[in-house]
């Protein structure tokens, strides 16, 4: 992935393990995405939990399935660091072009990366650092770039 220094790739990988070792996939992309909703209430009324307190989606089945996916999508920008053209643009691209029906802008994508950056540091802890939110930062920005240009 442009711009990405070894220690840029190698504290992404070492803090996206602890990621997925703190819980399921299904819980954390759910915070995620309650994160999501909270930095930007209006994004809510497009997905199917639209109108639902906040509390709720804690435990909304389908809000669930769309946090798990969102994670195996940052699993495949992660395991394409060293190859982004190869493993991870063309599904990012792809995932793109679904968002692009659904009403998303490219003004979602600003929150939606605050949100992940903000539940990745709680998550993580003080392995947060500002070197690994730097990074993450980077990746962020490349996944969001990638999902927008095929809007």
């Amino acid at each position: 992935m442009a711009g990405l220094s070894g220690a840029d790739i190698a504290v992404i990988r070492s803090t996206w393990a602890k990621v997925q070792g703190s819980g399921s996939a299904t819980d954390i992309g759910r915070s995620i995405f309650i994160k999501f909703f909270e930095l930007d209430p209006a994004a809510q009324n497009e997905f199917p939990c639209k109108g639902e307190s906040l509390a709720a989606l804690k435990t909304n089945v389908l809000l669930g399935q769309h946090g798990a996916k969102f994670m195996e999508y940052i699993t495949t920008a992660v395991n394409g660091l060293d190859d982004y053209a190869g493993k991870a643009h063309g599904p990012l691209t792809e995932l793109g072009s679904r968002h692009k029906t659904r009403g998303t802008t490219p003004a979602n994508f600003g929150k939606a990366g605050e949100a992940l950056l903000a539940i990745l540091a709680s998550v993580v802890g003080g392995d947060f650092t500002p070197a690994a939110k730097d990074a993450w930062t980077k990746v962020y920005n490349t996944i969001s770039s990638t999902m927008q240009a095929a809007l």
